[in-house]
């Protein structure tokens, strides 16, 4: 068994207990809190301390992995030293970020949730000081899964969402009828602790060391500068989407937030596993192909990446359209979700089907070029994504007033940028395009399609109809 295919089962592994917490933690969120004011207003707050997150996930692995990986191969002192520099930048930044979160904080949420009435306005503040501080812990814990996932260290990786969920079920579960929604946030500093216990007993083994340093040279801070702006600024424009969201949503019955939460969370649990492989094992062998100036090999492995998002996620897109009544009820449908709010999530999770392929195409598409060194590219179809969406979004919403249309928005923009940057990537890579090999691919992909309908049909109607 090679290495690629050990690190793929073992993130496999990880992920299937991450995925089975994090299904029982979704089950906890829809029978304590259900499609409500209260759900609407944590989702609101925690949209700031995710958006540094967010900032930080997407600066760190591009940058840490190919600049680490470089150091382990020249052993230079510079490359280290680089490090360091972004490192000590990096949580500067977060830490600065939240200081001003703090201080603006009534008035930052008062903008996001101008629909809001009085009082949910008052608890969107709350959670906001509460959860903002929490952005610096998902910071730490982000550099050092990438520091993991630089040497190949895949399985706790991706293991150590595993504490959060379950720190989570059991805070939601004891303590949500005297702290309402604020018990998801004290769960959240609680597995952080556990989270760090464990990651830093491996990170014993690990030869980086970090040193803080503040002095730099203008090449140094140019450098730095030049890697680290297409990432935070992509960020930022790719923020637009949860910002614009959320604002409108405000406007929209009440749990329309929830509403588009909740099915995004249910098609998100599939997509999720083959994200966190683009991001744990393809991402890094991507860079060290780049770094060995392997060319032919990183075009065939890229390929080879598409092939498995086209043909491992298709039949699940399929069956998670047909199934969409039935998979919300049984995800959500007890406790404080009724009925109601179930047919209302399902409607929008069967738009959120047809973002499964596309969106992990994205995400493949940005870390080839990632792995080049080639933040650009990725950047400037970023900045083209949002502007569709947030012209789409607007447009739907003055002339439908419907949270669903603002799902369609998201879909078409999601599954412009993937159609770009593929487009982009083929002719960056001087990747051969044969037309009986696209049309071979063509009927493959009809036939899945045609297979996974059928199955999905004969599953309802022995299942579900019986």
């Amino acid at each position: 068994m090679n290495k690629l295919t050990t690190s793929m089962l073992l993130v496999f592994l990880g992920l299937a207990l991450s995925k089975a917490t994090g299904f029982l933690r979704e089950i906890s969120y829809s029978s304590q809190f259900g499609a409500s004011a209260a759900m609407d207003s944590y989702l609101v707050a925690f949209l700031i301390p995710s958006l540094i997150a967010n900032i930080v996930a997407a600066t760190v692995p591009p940058i840490f992995v190919p600049e680490y990986l470089t150091f382990q191969k020249k052993k230079t002192q510079g490359t280290n030293r680089t490090l360091n520099l972004f490192i000590t930048y990096i949580f500067s930044f977060v830490i600065l970020f939240i200081v001003l979160i703090l201080i603006f904080s009534e008035m930052i949420g008062n903008w996001f949730v101008s629909g809001f009435n009085a009082e949910m306005q008052i608890q969107t503040i709350h959670l906001i000081r509460l959860l903002v501080p929490y952005a610096f812990c998902t910071s730490a814990i982000i550099l050092i899964n990438t520091l993991l996932q630089a040497n190949r260290k895949v399985f706790l990786s991706s293991f150590i969402q595993v504490p959060v969920n379950l720190t989570t079920i059991i805070f939601v579960l004891l303590f949500s009828e005297k702290m309402g929604v604020s018990s998801i946030a004290a769960a959240l500093y609680v597995s952080f602790i556990l989270q760090m216990i464990l990651l830093i007993m491996t990170l014993k083994k690990i030869r980086f060391r970090y040193m803080l340093q503040w002095k730099s040279s203008k090449q140094e801070l140019l450098h730095l500068w030049k890697l680290v702006f297409p990432p935070v600024i992509s960020s930022l424009l790719y923020y637009g989407y949860a910002i614009t969201e959320r604002i409108l949503g405000s406007h929209l019955e009440e749990g329309s937030i929830s509403y588009l939460a909740y099915a995004y969370k249910a098609v998100e649990l599939p997509m999720s596993v083959v994200s966190i492989m683009i991001s744990a094992v393809m991402y890094p062998l991507l860079s060290k192909l780049y770094v060995d100036q392997q060319a032919s090999v990183f075009n065939q492995k890229l390929i080879r990446f598409v092939r498995l998002i086209f043909y491992g996620m298709l039949p699940l897109a399929v069956n998670c359209y047909i199934f969409n009544k039935e998979i919300v009820g049984i995800l959500y449908v007890r406790g404080a979700f009724d009925l109601v709010d179930a047919g209302k999530t399902s409607s929008a999770m069967m738009i959120y089907t047809f973002i499964m392929i596309p969106m992990l195409l994205k995400e493949l598409f940005n870390f080839a070029f990632f792995a080049k060194k080639n933040m650009t590219t990725p950047l400037k179809f970023t900045a083209l994504e949002v502007l569709v969406y947030m012209m789409l979004a607007f447009l739907f919403h003055f002339t439908f007033h419907d949270y669903r249309w603002l799902a369609i928005a998201f879909t078409m923009a999601i599954t412009i940028q993937a159609l770009g940057l593929g487009y982009k990537s083929v002719r960056e890579n001087n990747i051969p395009i044969s037309i009986t090999r696209v049309l071979k691919e063509i009927s493959i992909i009809l036939l899945l399609l045609v297979v996974s309908s059928l199955i999905g049909k004969i599953i309802y109607h022995y299942v579900f109809s019986a």
